[in-house]
């Protein structure tokens, strides 16, 4: 598989997005899952944290596996 390669979602044309109180848990707990499968490719945990954020304004709901996909449908 391709590795990933880190950016931020902006760079990628995506709206930066802060999750609201309801999806900040949400965010928290899908960059913990995320987070070791992306530190291998160079992501630290805030450009993580940024990427489940936008991935969870566009989808609402996902696993890793969503995101990885979500991720690399953006990269540019």
């Amino acid at each position: 598989m391709a590795r990933l390669h880190p950016e931020h979602p902006h760079d990628a044309g995506l709206p930066e997005h802060d999750p609201d109180d309801a999806h900040d848990e949400a965010a928290h707990l899908l960059t913990n899952e995320a987070y070791g499968r992306l530190a291998g490719d160079g992501f630290t945990r805030d450009e993580v944290f940024e990427w489940v954020s936008a991935f969870l304004e566009q989808e609402h709901a996902g696993d890793v596996e969503d995101l990885l996909d979500f991720i690399r449908d953006h990269e540019a």
